[in-house]
């Protein structure tokens, strides 16, 4: 998939990965370094940054590491 995008989500999280154009209807595929955890994610969001702040603190929450993303 082309239209890579990087987005830094702060609080000391890695760069993530994003595919894909956003659209207001997306919704994306995360990938996190606990494979249990991965899934789409569909709770609505502007863009990639607001998408990858919000799975980020997700995965800082449960002690993992958002990988990437893929929109769908």
């Amino acid at each position: 998939m082309s239209n890579k995008t990087t987005i830094k989500p702060g609080n000391g999280h890695p760069p993530v990965d994003c595919y894909g154009e956003w659209r207001e209807d997306s919704n994306c595929s995360a990938v996190f370094d606990d494979e249990f955890l991965d899934g789409i994610w569909a709770d609505g969001a502007n863009n990639w940054t607001e998408a990858v702040k919000e799975l980020a603190a997700y995965a800082q929450r449960n002690g993992t590491t958002l990988i990437e993303c893929s929109a769908c």
